[in-house]
């Protein structure tokens, strides 16, 4: 007989209440008595206690003798359900109510799970929008988290990049992907999305916006240059860019204000383009009596007396300052001072340099030509430069190329026998001795105008050595041709440079030292 059996009879015994499949007779009660001890024995003899003892001792019988506890598990498992008021407990946030779990434990948390009431109120909370999508944190930006913030940051960061590089906005095409690729691990990345489109936008509608809101602020209420010059025409709209020179902070910075274009017959002239650099000032409430400098060209549209730029500016305010540009000035001093050595020995090095670069622009042929003739004279291949005539440093690096392969180009033109133009030009240029001579006397004096033409184009400001530079300038182009007693002691103004007594006579002209043992 089981246990389980056992412990009712011996139960009834110990309430004095028989069992009701208990007959009423005398006989029959003995014998179930009987089976009863019997069942006792055999029971102490199995598990060495006593039932009666047991039961009296545990004093209820049945599922209220065990209380199951709440365990943590079972919230990893469903976390809406937490421990409730006592470890015999489960709250539910789901119903908002407090159930029992101390009968059958997690059989009870199911059992609520599964049921239908819970069910509804599950699919109910679901279908409603979470607050949070409306609450901004205190710790984002502009409406952002954090994370976003930092990745808009790097956004802007990589436009204005590419725009300092003058970098092709496509090439923002393959960044997104790239970044995902290479820096997994970083959030940052894995949220960039900045296409061409996108960081187009971003350098047009939100960077320039930004920075010119601060630089009109600044024009306003301080002191500034303008600074200006007109594109070649090659379209329908010209470009008058219009650039600003400021005090910013601890040092003065030069800064882009607007593209001033101009289209039609007319938009060459100084009429036209002043028109629509004022009408960019007043739209922008910036005052003309801030403007104390003007710096520009020399071209007539720009520094005539009269009906040019410079002349309705300072209608404006007469105390602006004209400052035409020193690189120009030093080029056209070169150019002219070229034009009269051509007028008399009847050589010019611009029309040389242009006719060596485009004869083997875009030959392979006459290139390998030419190297097999650098090969004989024992001289390295280089390539041949194209001098253009509006970039003013560009021909001293022309005649020193033609002068490294001067042996192999007279042997090229000498060897070969075209009908070109261009070709006899060369032909004759490379025949004459004198060629060799004039391209030696070029390569020893141009140095004193690219030096400081590269001094002044330098990033950094030099306007505080102009003045002394120019002088030394004019010092050292005296000094090819004058005496030294004649600068010794005088300033840039008094020196007599036209008198022929102070000037040198021919054979001790300064003219190169190679150019002078050339000749000897």
């Amino acid at each position: 007989m089981s246990g389980k059996r056992q412990l009712s009879i011996l139960s009834c015994f110990q309430n004095n209440q028989l069992p009701k499949k208990v007959a009423r007779s005398e006989d029959t009660v003995e014998e179930a008595v009987e089976e009863t001890v019997e069942e006792v024995e055999e029971a102490v003899e199995e598990t060495g206690e006593n039932p009666l003892e047991t039961e009296k001792r545990r004093g209820l019988c049945g599922a209220a003798t065990y209380r199951c506890s709440f365990k943590k598990e079972w919230s990893t498992r469903w976390p809406f359900i937490t421990m409730g008021t006592t470890s015999s407990f489960y709250w539910c946030s789901v119903c908002r109510q407090e159930n029992s779990c101390a009968h059958q434990g997690v059989r009870d948390i199911s059992r609520h799970v599964e049921g239908k009431g819970h069910r509804a109120k599950e699919q109910s909370l679901n279908s409603v929008s979470s607050i949070a999508q409306f609450y901004v944190p205190e710790t984002s930006v502009g409406g952002m988290s954090v994370q976003e913030a930092k990745t808009r940051r790097a956004e802007v960061k990589v436009a204005v990049a590419m725009v300092q590089h003058n970098v092709p906005f496509a090439v923002a095409d393959h960044f997104s992907p790239l970044y995902k690729e290479c820096f997994r691990d970083s959030p940052t990345a894995q949220g960039f999305k900045s296409a061409s489109t996108k960081t187009t936008c971003l350098i047009n509608e939100a960077v320039a916006p930004h920075f010119k809101k601060e630089l009109v602020m600044k024009m306003r209420e301080n002191p500034f240059t303008l600074v200006t010059d007109g594109s070649n025409d090659t379209g329908l709209e010209k470009m008058n860019p219009l650039t600003v020179r400021i005090f910013d902070t601890n040092k003065v910075v030069h800064r882009f204000l607007d593209m001033c274009t101009t289209s039609g017959r007319s938009c060459g002239t100084a009429e036209v383009i002043y028109t629509r650099i004022n009408d960019t000032l007043q739209e922008n409430d910036i005052p003309w009596r801030n403007c104390v400098g003007l710096s520009i060209d020399n071209a007539p549209v720009n520094t005539g007396a009269r009906n040019s730029i410079s002349a309705r500016m300072l209608k404006e305010n007469g105390s602006i300052y004209i400052h035409g540009c020193p690189c120009h000035i030093i080029h056209n001093t070169a150019k002219h001072a070229g034009q009269k050595f051509m007028e008399i020995s009847g050589f010019d090095p611009e029309d040389l340099t242009v006719d060596v670069g485009y004869w083997f622009k875009g030959s392979t042929n006459r290139k390998g030509y030419l190297a097999e003739f650098c090969e004989f004279h024992e001289s390295e291949y280089m390539e041949m430069l194209l001098h253009i005539s509006v970039r003013w440093l560009s021909l001293e690096s022309c005649i020193t190329r033609i002068m490294r392969q001067y042996g192999p180009l007279t042997s090229y033109f000498k060897s070969l026998n075209e009908k070109q133009p261009r070709f006899r030009r060369l032909v004759d240029a490379f025949s004459n001795p004198l060629t060799e001579v004039y391209l030696l006397f070029y390569q020893a004096t141009l140095p004193v105008f690219t030096l400081l033409n590269l001094l002044l184009q330098r990033e950094r400001s030099s306007i505080f050595q102009l003045h002394g530079e120019m002088t030394k300038f004019i010092k050292k182009l005296c000094a090819r041709f004058m005496k030294p007693s004649a600068l010794q002691g005088r300033q840039v103004h008094d020196i007599l440079y036209k008198d022929p007594l102070n000037q040198l006579p021919g054979e001790k002209l300064n003219v190169g030292f190679t150019t002078r043992a050339f000749i000897r």
